[in-house]
């Protein structure tokens, strides 16, 4: 009882620093990300200002690239509400075998896991067994 509650306690610990450096690393990449745009936007100033004509090109290219990352994303949206509102079975197929115990092989378990407990109807497969034995 002593190593299953040692074992949970680590594993909880694990988990808060999973979600620790997830944050952080979600932080520093909006961080870059946002140093990038205001250097495009310095180089693209630049541009406008010595070469004119070469800013007409690239900021029609600039336009199109901006309209079509919207319409993903849009997509993308309308993907994600279709995943948690619609009711349709998810199937996990990985061939990792779980008894390796790497993230490799543990991650499409824990994905499985996670969706069953959200109440999602999920089958997870590994090809080189036989169905019954899945």
């Amino acid at each position: 009882a002593a190593a299953a509650s040692a074992a949970a306690a680590a594993a909880a610990a694990t988990s808060a620093t999973t979600t620790a450096a997830a944050a952080h690393a979600r932080r520093i990449s909006r961080q870059a990300a946002e140093r990038a745009r205001q250097a495009s936007l310095r180089v693209a100033e630049l541009l406008r200002t010595l070469h004119p004509a070469a800013w007409l090109v690239v900021g029609t290219a600039l336009v199109q690239h901006r309209r079509s990352r919207a319409a993903k994303r849009g997509d993308l949206r309308e993907i994600r509400s279709q995943v948690f509102t619609d009711d349709f079975h998810i199937a996990i197929v990985t061939t990792a075998a779980l008894p390796w115990m790497t993230g490799t092989a543990i991650n499409p378990l824990l994905r499985a896991a996670y969706l069953s407990k959200a109440g999602r109807s999920v089958t997870l497969a590994v090809p080189w067994l036989h169905p019954r034995d899945q």
